[in-house]
């Protein structure tokens, strides 16, 4: 099953890879880096918001219904009921941010329909969080990649017709829409009717989700925070030669989340039984390293071509940026080998916050560092240090547990 739903996930991202990839040749070269720079970042901010501020609801709905099957419609609406609550209350706050941002208005009607385009992927994403503790990705990833072909026929038609940061904002409002509308039906006839009561308390719910919400906010806001303090500190045609390379950098980082996103259930299954972990600890780190040592060579060899394929001669700049951001792969994918760990187990949950809020630290103060004197080139920079520093927490975070695993089977 974990061979199965890794495979789907893996054909489910990498044609998701190549639609992001075909669909951003479009966007950067018709926007320009200027205009590329200020969608990059309103998106970023709906990105933090996105994943960052589900407060770990979708972790505990998943190691709670991997574990409670049979429970699994209880649970599930006990979960999308705190889910519905929470996407409000985030999008209340979009539309606050929209009336005051210092941006064009063009700008700000973008960021307001990102926010309803939010609000409709963060239910849809919490539809495929229940698929996959029912060990059926499969049907998420296929709704991820349908979400994303949607966005890219519609924006590419409405870029082509004229539009501009609105048009690119109006097409992820669309996929969103059409991808939750059929996950939905499809969550109704093959996993159980989807509803927003259920059983247990919700205050024991959210106080096991809050350390792994904590700990994925702050490792959000540390991964894309680097394009929001790009813009405001140095302008957005710096914050759009950023992007370019950033975004090619972050698509790459779907390898190894398509990997685990099928692990995890199975991790999480094994409460406290260190052998099965330590098993598949051990193969899925040898994995990431053989993964990404040739991937981090290959962007940063043919950074040049890439970069000049990809997005054209206005963003020339660009290729530096990417050669940096190239080596900032190995510690993303070997970092997810550990964390990963951490995520499955209630017991070292509690690290998470600890190490991510580090993290977060470590990329605020790099970044205020080194903008002001590099741009671009000091925001990768400062994203190389915050992941290399992320991988090494990881790796104590995680340590004894493995460690003691290990004795024991000695």
């Amino acid at each position: 099953m974990i061979a199965w739903n890794a495979l789907a996930q893996m054909l489910a991202l990498g044609s998701v890879l190549l639609l992001q990839t075909g669909y951003l040749i479009v966007v950067a070269r018709y926007l320009g880096p200027e205009d590329f720079g200020r969608f990059s970042f309103i998106f970023s901010i709906i990105q933090m918001l996105l994943i960052g501020g589900d407060l770990g609801l979708h972790n505990a709905a998943l190691r709670e219904i991997s574990s409670q099957r049979d429970d699994s419609h209880l649970i599930s609406g006990l979960f999308f009921r705190l889910k519905l609550i929470l996407t409000v209350l985030l999008l209340m706050g979009v539309f606050g941010l929209a009336m005051i941002l210092p941006e064009t208005y063009e700008a700000r009607v973008a960021l307001a329909i990102l926010g309803i385009g939010m609000f409709l992927h963060s239910l849809n994403l919490a539809l495929n969080i229940v698929f996959q503790a029912h060990g059926k990705l499969y049907w998420a990833s296929l709704n991820i990649f349908a979400v994303f072909l949607v966005q890219t026929i519609v924006g590419i038609i409405l870029l082509l017709m004229g539009g501009r940061l609105i048009a690119v904002a109006s097409a992820y409002l669309v996929a969103t829409g059409v991808g939750l509308v059929t996950n939905f039906l499809l969550f109704e006839r093959a996993i159980h009717p989807a509803r927003l009561h259920g059983k247990g308390n919700w205050r024991n719910f959210v106080r096991k989700s809050w350390p792994v919400g904590l700990g994925t906010l702050f490792h959000t806001v540390s991964g894309r925070i680097g394009i929001t303090l790009l813009a405001l500190l140095a302008g957005p045609y710096p914050a759009g030669i950023y992007s370019a390379p950033a975004r090619i950098a972050s698509a790459m980082s779907n390898v190894p989340i398509g990997i685990f996103s099928a692990v995890l259930p199975v991790m999480a299954s094994f409460q406290g039984e260190n052998e099965p972990i330590r098993r598949l600890f051990s193969h899925s780190l040898l994995l990431m390293i053989a993964l990404s040592i040739p991937f981090a060579l290959l962007f940063y060899l043919f950074a040049e071509p890439i970069i000049m394929l990809i997005y054209g001669d206005q963003y020339s700049a660009s290729v530096l940026i990417l050669r940096i951001l190239s080596w900032s792969l190995i510690p993303i994918f070997v970092g997810m080998s550990f964390s990963h760990v951490l995520l499955s187990q209630h017991q070292l949950v509690l690290r998470l916050p600890i190490v991510t809020g580090l993290a977060l630290i470590t990329n605020l103060v790099s970044n205020f560092l080194l903008i002001p004197r590099s741009g671009a080139a000091g925001a990768a920079h400062s994203f190389l240090i915050t992941e290399a520093f992320l991988a090494i927490a990881y790796a104590v975070a995680s340590g004894s547990f493995l460690f003691r695993s290990r004795s024991r089977t000695a």
